[in-house]
């Protein structure tokens, strides 16, 4: 595989993950679109025989009557007791699914009566061995012509497993089919992940610049609700220095669907510690106004620089609790390409473990320096 067609695959398998982490479903199949159907070089699942002769068992998408939308997805064993595996992330990463609550599929039979076992597993790959790397196996058995939906809790999958280690439920990489006698059809569709329910994140009310402000600046803060006033009050008096209107900018954002209001009190120059109250009694958090505001953040992004440095040992004068010995020093010498006459340009500058930088001559052969 190309390295391009290999970062697609990467991207598409990061955008899943961040799927399960932002409270979304994830499918594994439903046949609708090239990240959710069995074509690998679109990004999505595929089927892979694990054991016996190529095509002894197959799946594959098909339109014979979906339970939703324009495809299923067919598995159909052409020879007694074979399996294989759909494989859910087509890099071979493997895809996190920490945050599931449930496995859940619809199946039907093309005749009834068909019976198919399912187990999956995670990123141990290859025949089973052991039960390494295993869920339990789900036994679909006597299924009928009619849609079915089938839903298993992540314990029932986990609980009472073989195994000789855990589970890593952070590598998951597909779904074994196997367990059915030869001429076995069964049809699968919107097979995904259930998701834990997603805490709503609620962000404060107003937005205000936390570092501060300096007397002379325009200062405006944020308003995410409608309010009629609001004041600015001395944190250590408890005293209010300003009270006035937010202008209203727009009820409805739809970049943030948030309604956006501003508050202005640049007429409060005095230093000191404040906070912004509004007429229905939200608070902002306290904040400083004073002329060197900015010399601390300065003074720290600055040292961040040195902290970041590993040539050199952190002293504890400049580096407080961030004091360490030199690091990195086996890595910190450049090495340079040279052509098998160890030829070298004159004047060459080599890094040192020592973090010292010197100056190099080199003689090239039939000359002199």
């Amino acid at each position: 595989m190309n390295s391009i067609k290999r970062s697609a695959l990467i991207t598409v398998l990061s955008l899943a993950s961040a799927a399960l982490l932002f409270g979304q479903d994830y499918v594994v199949y439903d046949g609708e679109s090239d990240k959710t159907d069995l074509n690998r070089q679109n990004g999505g699942s595929y089927y892979e025989k694990w054991w016996d002769k190529a095509g002894d068992n197959t799946m594959a998408d098909s339109t014979v009557s979906p339970h939703a939308g324009k495809q299923c997805a067919v598995w159909t064993c052409n020879k007694d007791w074979t399996g294989g595996s759909l494989m859910v992330d087509p890099s071979w990463v493997g895809v996190n699914i920490d945050p599931i609550t449930n496995f859940q599929f619809w199946a039907r039979g093309e005749k009834g009566g068909e019976n198919v076992s399912l187990m999956l597993f995670d990123r141990s790959l290859g025949q089973p061995k052991d039960g390494d790397g295993f869920y339990n196996t789900i036994e679909l058995k006597g299924l009928t012509t009619e849609w079915k939906k089938y839903s298993f809790g992540l314990s029932s999958l986990t609980n009472g497993r073989t195994g000789k280690r855990p589970l890593d439920t952070g590598m998951f990489e597909g779904i074994e089919f196997s367990g059915a006698q030869k001429g076995t059809v069964v049809y699968f569709d919107d097979m995904k992940f259930g998701m834990k329910p997603r805490k709503e994140i609620v962000y404060p009310a107003i937005k205000y610049n936390h570092i501060g402000y300096r007397p002379s600046d325009k200062k405006t803060v944020i308003l995410n609700k409608k309010v009629d006033t609001f004041r600015i009050v001395d944190a250590v008096s408890g005293k209010t220095v300003l009270t006035a209107k937010p202008v209203l900018e727009t009820e409805f954002d739809p970049d943030s669907g948030d309604l956006i209001a501003y508050a202005d009190f640049s007429a409060v120059t005095n230093s000191g510690k404040y906070r912004i109250e509004l007429a229905d009694g939200t608070k902002s958090g306290d904040f400083t106004i004073a002329p060197d505001v900015y010399k601390k953040p300065l003074i720290d992004m600055i040292r961040s620089y040195y902290y970041q440095r590993c040539g050199i040992a952190l002293e504890p004068k400049y580096a407080g609790k961030w004091t360490r010995e030199r690091c990195h020093t086996n890595d910190a010498r450049a090495s340079f390409a040279r052509a098998t006459t160890e030829r070298s340009s004159p004047g060459r500058s080599t890094c040192s473990t020592d973090g010292t930088t010197r100056a190099t001559t080199t003689s090239i052969p039939g000359t002199s320096t």
